[in-house]
């Protein structure tokens, strides 16, 4: 047991598979201001792995980034574009609390983790009131299908 090949092969992915975008860093970081442009990047080893870029507008943030058009390796890189919208919730100590609206179609619902990108992924979102194991937190971009976009797990 354990040679070669052994272990998870093709399936659904993992959200260790995906990157994760997780509002309440980029708020944290002071990023959410309306108006405003930056890259967000994900390293291992001090090494830069990916990176995406984000606009800011009043009640959404417009993400931008490329992927490949297949599955795993190969292919060529598409441009990706879409506007993911943001709410903001009163917290217990008198502040705000930013979430992402589930891109999903029908879904909607606030998250605070994104995960996606990369490669394409099979899958749908959890659905509104779905638990993913993160106390309902986590969803992962994406309008649904094999659009290498993002969408909850």
């Amino acid at each position: 047991m354990g040679g070669f090949g052994s272990g998870r092969q093709g399936g659904k992915r993992c959200t260790n598979d995906m990157r994760a975008l997780d509002v309440r860093n980029i708020n944290r970081a002071g990023r959410l201001t309306p108006g405003s442009w930056f890259n967000w990047q994900w390293t291992r080893n001090g090494e830069v792995t990916s990176s995406i870029q984000l606009r800011v507008e009043t009640d959404s943030v417009v993400l931008d980034y490329q992927n490949r058009s297949n599955h795993h390796n190969g292919g060529a890189w598409v441009p990706m574009r879409y506007a993911v919208a943001l709410d903001w919730t009163p917290s217990g100590f008198g502040g705000k609390r930013v979430w992402w609206r589930c891109p999903a179609v029908g879904c909607g619902r606030r998250v605070a983790v994104l995960h996606g990108g990369g490669r394409s992924h099979p899958g749908n979102c959890t659905g509104p009131g779905a638990s993913s194991g993160g106390g309902g937190s986590r969803c992962a971009v994406g309008a649904g299908g094999d659009d290498d976009g993002w969408r909850a797990v």
